[in-house]
């Protein structure tokens, strides 16, 4: 009885390390992705100040119309590019998440196991 309470600590204890690394894994992922999230609206912030300008200056530089589309173009894709990683970030939080979980009640079955 006690070589096999020994193995199945040993198992525990083994499972324990994989979530764990999973659990680490998920959060440099998040962190990745949160850090790309963030550059993102900083461009979007960028191209919506550009686009701004030139409506403040007037629409009688030479140009203006090809450059305000070619911005428009940009905003536009830094605007699915912000959607799509949104998307990511929320999936790898829930993945995150349910390993927390998993991990938490692996953590407690091990506790509330009778000797």
């Amino acid at each position: 009885a006690a070589q096999a309470l020994a193995k199945v600590q040993c198992e525990a204890d083994a499972e324990r390390a994989k979530l764990d690394a999973a659990s680490a894994a998920g959060t440099a992922k998040i962190d990745a992705a949160e850090a790309r999230l963030s550059q993102l609206e900083r461009d979007c912030r960028d191209l919506q100040q550009s686009l701004a300008a030139p409506a403040a200056e007037g629409a009688g530089a030479a140009g203006t119309g090809a450059d305000r589309s070619q911005v428009d173009v940009e905003f536009k894709a830094a605007q699915e590019s912000n959607r799509t990683l949104l998307e990511s970030v929320r999936r790898i939080r829930g993945e995150r998440d349910a390993a927390d979980a998993q991990l938490e009640e692996l953590r407690g079955g091990g506790a509330a196991a009778p000797p």
